[in-house]
């Protein structure tokens, strides 16, 4: 079985956009992950949505929640999140020159 990791900016993303696939893959025996990057939007009691991930997180069958701290997280996970995608990018740009003359669809 696999781990599968589902990264969420807010806590409620993890039920709202991916909730189905993760009790679904806890279901099939997967280890899940979800990972918060802050503890909700501007003017939210953190501790009320930290709670909410909780009760999310166990009626999903997740078997680990991660939270990135403060709302200072989001812009945290912002930034390794472009750093992802400007390495893959340039991943992609050095293997189609050496490996294959022709574009590749991304």
């Amino acid at each position: 079985m696999a781990t599968v990791v589902a990264f969420h900016a807010h806590p409620d993303d993890e039920v709202l956009l991916t909730g189905g696939t993760l009790a679904r893959l806890a279901a099939e025996g997967h280890r899940t992950v979800v990972v918060v990057a802050c503890c909700g939007g501007l003017g939210a009691d953190p501790e009320t949505r930290l709670a909410e991930l909780r009760v999310s997180a166990a009626r999903l069958s997740v078997a680990q929640r991660v939270h990135g701290g403060s709302n200072e997280g989001l812009e945290l996970f912002a930034r390794a999140v472009l750093a992802e995608a400007r390495g893959r990018r340039g991943h992609r740009r050095r293997s189609r020159r050496a490996m294959d003359p022709l574009p590749q669809i991304a």
